[in-house]
Formats: C-alpha cells, sequence, structure tokens
C-alpha cells in the first residue's frame, strides 16, 4: 500500500507541474499578445491574387489567411515591429510569388529581439519560386500563356460572375504538376487548420485544381480558385479506398458553389478507379462536414435504390454500391433525408425520430451496462442518488448531442430545398 501511496503522490506532483507549465505558457501568449511591439499575424499579413499591374495598388482579390499558427506560433502574433504589413502577391495564373515586408518602426535591443517575419513566411514558400518586387511587376506585363496543368475533367458557367470555370486533374507524373503544386499548396497552410505540403515523391496523389477562365481582347486568362488533393489508399485484398485529403476555396471564390462542384468531381472520378470500396474524408473540418452532407444527400435523392430502401443497413448497402459511400456516413445520410421526409410540425413523428436518432448516439455507452447493472444492485442508497444524479446529467448531454445534429441536418435540408 505504500507503494500505491508513494506513486499517487508523484502523480500528483508531476501533474501540478504540468498545470503550472500550461499556466505560464498561456500567460506568455496572452502578454505577447498585449505587448506594443506584438500584432496579430492573420491581420499583418496579405494576401493577393494579382490579375495585371493595374492590380498592385489596388485591394482586388486580397484577403487575409484564416490559420496563421503554423507559421507565427501559439500565440499567432508576429513580435518586435510596429505597423507591420507583410504581403504575399501571387499571379493569380501560373502563382509567380512575391513576398513584401515593411513596418513603421522595429523594437529596440532592451525589449527583445524581433521575430524573423520573413525567414517565418518563406519557410513555407517554395524559395525558387520567389521573385523581387520589380520583378514581379515588370513580369505581369508579359502576355499571358499559361495553360493548366493536367487533364480537364470538368466545366460550368457560374451564376455570380457569369464566368466560366474549369477544372483539372493532375498527378505527380503529370509534366509540371510538382512544381505548379509546390506554389499551390501554400495556400493549405494558411486556410486548413493542420494543413501540410503533400509528398509529391508519390505518385498515387491525385490534385483537382478550379480555375476561373476569362476572356479579353482574344486572350484568354486563367485564376486559381481552389484545389482538391485525394490520395489512393490501397484496401485488402486487392481493392482501394480513396481519401479526401485536402479542400481550399480561397476568399474570392467561396460561398459560390464551388466547393461542392470541386468535392462533386472528385467523386466522379474516384469512382472510375478500379476496385474502389469507398471514398473517405481525412479529418474533415465543420465547414467540410456540412459541405460534404449536402452533396452526398443531393447524389443520395438522385440514386433510387437507396432512396427504395426500407431500412438503413439496405439504404447503406445500396450506397455504398452505387456512391461509394462508407457506413458511418450513410446512416448519417439516412437520418438527414428521414428528417426531410418527416412533417415537422407533428410531435409524435418528431419524438419518435429524436428516440431514432438517440438510440444511435447511446450505443456506445451501452457496452457495459451489465455491469453497470450489477455494481447499482450494490450500491447503498446515497450511492444510487449519487448514480441517478449523473444518469440525468448524462441524459442532458445526449438530448444536446441530439439538438446539435438536428441543426446540422436542417442547415442541410435547407440547401437542398433551394435545387
Amino acid at each position: 500500500w505504500w507503494l500505491w501511496l508513494r506513486f499517487a503522490a508523484l502523480v500528483e506532483v508531476a501533474w501540478g507541474r504540468a498545470t503550472m507549465a500550461v499556466l505560464a505558457t498561456s500567460m506568455d501568449v496572452e502578454e505577447e499578445a498585449k505587448s506594443p511591439w506584438s500584432c496579430d499575424a492573420a491581420e499583418a499579413l496579405e494576401i493577393q491574387l494579382v490579375t495585371g499591374p493595374q492590380d498592385l495598388d489596388t485591394d482586388t482579390y486580397t484577403f487575409h489567411p484564416e490559420f496563421t499558427h503554423q507559421v507565427a506560433g501559439q500565440s499567432e502574433q508576429f513580435f518586435g515591429y510596429k505597423g507591420l504589413s507583410v504581403r504575399l502577391l501571387y499571379r493569380c495564373d501560373d502563382l509567380l510569388t512575391c513576398l513584401e515586408f515593411s513596418h513603421n518602426g522595429c523594437a529596440p535591443p532592451s525589449v527583445a529581439e524581433p521575430d524573423d517575419v520573413v525567414g517565418m513566411v518563406n519557410e513555407w514558400l517554395p524559395s525558387e519560386e520567389l521573385v523581387s518586387k520589380d520583378e514581379f511587376s515588370m513580369r505581369l506585363h508579359d502576355e499571358p500563356r499559361f495553360q493548366p496543368v493536367g487533364e480537364q475533367v470538368a466545366a460550368y458557367q457560374s451564376q455570380h460572375d457569369e464566368c466560366t470555370y474549369e477544372i483539372y486533374v493532375s498527378t505527380p507524373e503529370t509534366p509540371g504538376m510538382v512544381d505548379y503544386h509546390k506554389r499551390l499548396q501554400t495556400f493549405a497552410v494558411w486556410f486548413i487548420e493542420a494543413g501540410s505540403l503533400l509528398d509529391l515523391d508519390d505518385t498515387k496523389w491525385n490534385v483537382f485544381t478550379l480555375f476561373r477562365k476569362s476572356e479579353k481582347g482574344g486572350t484568354t486568362r486563367y485564376c486559381v480558385a481552389g484545389f482538391l488533393s485525394m490520395y489512393s489508399y490501397f484496401a485488402f485484398p486487392d481493392r482501394t479506398r480513396p481519401r479526401i485529403s485536402q479542400v481550399v476555396v480561397l476568399p474570392p471564390f467561396q460561398r459560390q458553389g464551388h466547393g461542392a462542384r470541386l468535392l462533386q468531381c472528385a467523386y466522379d472520378q474516384a469512382s472510375l478507379l478500379p476496385k474502389v470500396v469507398d471514398i473517405t474524408i481525412e479529418d474533415p473540418a465543420p465547414a467540410f462536414v456540412r459541405l460534404r452532407d449536402f452533396v452526398d444527400a443531393r447524389n443520395c435523392l438522385h440514386c433510387k435504390p437507396a432512396m427504395e430502401a426500407m431500412d438503413c443497413a439496405e439504404f447503406a448497402k445500396q450506397i455504398q454500391k452505387h456512391l461509394k459511400i462508407n457506413r458511418i456516413q450513410a446512416r448519417r445520410l439516412f437520418e438527414i433525408i428521414k428528417l426531410a421526409q418527416l412533417d415537422r410540425r407533428d410531435p409524435a413523428q418528431m419524438k419518435q425520430y429524436r428516440l431514432f436518432v438517440k438510440k444511435r448516439l447511446i450505443q456506445p455507452f451501452l457496452k457495459d451496462q451489465q455491469a453497470e447493472q450489477r455494481q447499482l444492485a450494490a450500491m447503498n442508497p446515497t450511492e444510487r442518488a449519487y448514480y441517478q444524479a449523473s444518469q440525468q446529467e448524462f441524459l442532458d448531454q445526449l438530448q444536446g448531442m441530439y439538438s446539435e445534429l438536428e441543426a446540422e441536418y436542417l442547415h442541410v435540408i435547407e440547401r437542398l430545398e433551394t435545387l
């Protein structure tokens, strides 16, 4: 027993030290954020897609990153400057890159050494592609000769700007793909929370790149609008399981339906691969979960065998066969479609639906139900009262989980109703 007490004491000390370290780190981050020499990295950094010389003195297609922690650290602050401005300029088609850096003053040595902001940003850029501002400005006058890398697999007309958009697919074996994607994938760092750079030596990658195509004075000009990357994994014994890894639609083109077009195009192309089991998603963000639910539900509505299924098991079987959707996502889609078919003003129908969904939500907690019942039988009245209170807390949490799901489902249904 004394060994157990000694172990418990050591754990308590270690836990206390870890807690103090976390608190100290949090305090350091807060103090850095309050410093007059620090600034929000996302506000200081501007990204611009430049279509021509006329854009350089404007904010056309200018936007800020969503995430900067991989570049600026946990605090997402640049330290050591006042009036800091960092501009990343990309020529809109081939992504020729220029990095501009300016400020109104540096912190004195007595305060601290300023961050090497240029070095921190350059670490995520392909250095061989960077040019000076003078060279960048000069090359904007070049006659547009850019042609997208890869094979065109989709084209459509946008209702938002009446321009044509084209989607091209390429692999690391496609001529010019590796060099182009080294520049393109830098956007993943700024717009995917855990964004990373792809290993382009692996030929199992497929990249779908979205371009806006415009005509002016008989000249065709392309502007990159987004991209999606997908990796083909092996599935035993001789099949493949494509996994969508990164999806980025740049801010000037968001909320215009381009994400759904990219995802649908990837689905269509993945379905053509030999012996596909299903198509999966790697660690999706909440916004992408909503996008995926919408595209998948829309596809299900056009899949007759799935819509004729009488239960969830048959529904999952049919959409895996025809749409390559995995069983976990199938259950979610079944619930979305069932909710869409209900009369949501009918309390009886909604109660039946809630119980159906909660039965699925509660399944992971029922594995040890028999052991829990034996423990309950051995409890004294005081222990049983505590247990009942915890059960009520669990039921409240379950209701919260259901309410959150229902809100997500209704968002998808509202979008489906606009089709």
